[in-house]
């Protein structure tokens, strides 16, 4: 879901996310920020004011995602329109990306 929201170039704060994820815990956001941090696929600013000021965009790296993403979201549309979808997809429809690419088994139903 984080990665949706960096699409095209935009730029989050950390309290955007927390307003766009309904239901994510400021634990989670703040791991899921880290590790794409360090993976290189999303770069963090911090602004030195007060109260502070994170934003988050999708680096060059990232952006190279897009296309497979754009083309995730594309399929889920697709299936959307469907009317009887294996529970599994029902679920994994509902969960964060980052969900998917760790809990993801393709046999299990």
């Amino acid at each position: 879901m984080i990665l949706f929201h960096l699409f095209d170039g935009n730029v989050q704060c950390y309290s955007d996310f927390e307003k766009l994820i309904p239901g994510i815990s400021q634990k989670m956001l703040a791991q899921q920020l880290r590790q794409l941090e360090a993976d290189g696929i999303v770069a963090r600013k911090v602004y030195p004011q007060v109260p502070p000021k994170v934003e988050y965009r999708l680096t060059e790296w990232g952006q190279t995602l897009c296309p497979a993403l754009d083309a995730l979201l594309k399929w889920a549309e697709q299936k959307m329109m469907l009317p009887t979808l294996p529970s599994r997809t029902i679920k994994m429809m509902s969960l964060p990306v980052e969900s998917h690419l760790m809990h993801y088994r393709p046999y299990d139903d």
